[in-house]
């Protein structure tokens, strides 16, 4: 009993933190769309060094962009290169380990919730087990019925 509280209190914890990563993730990812937009106009318009300036800010937030990788090899073809600016990296490199960290915490609440629903399972069965044994209500309100006349 004291684990399953011990659990509950840990997820009643945690959940802000869990909120607060994916609520930054989602703000960095309508930015780098935002910038995305931005670079496709003025790829659109031939500028394509500021363009290549422009998916290089994109892929440093989400190197996984897709739209900026396409641009990326379109601007490659014209002989221009889009790189992460290093002063950037190492915080991408950072934002890389805490998205791990926190699926690693993810995977770890979720074991917890697995368990915990297996001790309440459990639980629900030795109280189940333990009601059989007595007499069921409407026996014992007769038995206060007669007693009391």
């Amino acid at each position: 009993m004291n684990n399953i509280i011990l659990v509950l209190v840990s997820l009643l914890l945690f959940s802000p933190i869990f909120s607060y990563a994916q609520e930054e993730l989602t703000m960095r990812s309508m930015a780098a769309d935002q910038l995305y937009q931005y670079g496709q106009a003025i790829y659109d318009r031939g500028n394509y060094d500021e363009a290549a300036r422009v998916f290089s800010k994109v892929l440093a937030m989400d190197s996984r962009h897709e739209g900026a990788l396409g641009y990326a090899k379109e601007l490659k073809k014209k002989g221009k290169t889009i790189e992460i600016p290093a002063s950037i990296k190492p915080i991408q490199d950072a934002q890389t380990d805490v998205n791990a960290n926190l699926k690693q915490d993810i995977r770890q609440v979720d074991k917890n919730i697995e368990r915990l629903k297996e001790e309440v399972a459990d639980l629900h069965t030795q109280i189940v087990e333990g009601q059989k044994d007595l007499p069921n209500n409407n026996e014992k309100n007769l038995a206060n019925k007669d007693k009391s006349k």
